[in-house]
């Protein structure tokens, strides 16, 4: 295999379960506070969901499109990383973001504001134009989630090394 900064991928894969067990102690010292995620825990959750969406394209790329479909979580992803920016979507984004013909994607979108997933609220810039934004609820999920996957990595890798 191929080096990358000097180091070997063994090395590679050690300091990324390091960092990984790291982040999840912030993520429990957070959860443990009862406090709401800092930046610093949010930036790392986002960068998951931008590496999830990163693999999902090479996936697709690699074995075409209609293999892999899930519009649901490629629109959620792209809500939870705008919740993190701040910056709502317009439908016309999200249903371009989950990668499925319109119709499909609307009855998705419907699916995720019923299990308050989502909201959907008039642009005040344009009222033609409605934004959707992941729900708090939403976001709690992604924040469970992406913990979870925290824990699961650092389980894997104390398994591993047993």
């Amino acid at each position: 295999m191929k080096r990358v900064s000097g180091l070997e991928p063994l090395e590679l894969a050690t300091i990324g379960r390091q960092m990984l067990r790291l982040a999840r102690g912030l993520a429990v010292n957070r959860q443990a506070d009862d406090s709401p995620p800092d930046d610093q825990l949010q930036s790392i959750f986002s960068s998951l969901a931008r590496d999830e969406i990163s693999e999902r394209q090479a996936r697709r790329a690699q074995f075409g499109i209609d293999l892999f479909g899930e519009p649901s979580w490629e629109m959620l992803l792209h809500l939870y990383i705008a919740h993190i920016e701040g910056t709502p979507l317009s439908t016309k984004a999200v249903l371009a973001a989950s990668g499925a013909p319109t119709t499909t994607a609307l009855r998705h979108l419907s699916v995720l504001e019923l299990e308050r997933l989502i909201t959907r609220r008039p642009s005040e810039q344009d009222q033609r134009v409605v934004l959707v934004e992941l729900s708090e609820r939403g976001f709690r999920k992604f924040q469970e989630y992406f913990l979870s996957r925290l824990e699961v990595a650092d389980y894997s890798a104390s398994e591993r090394s047993v």
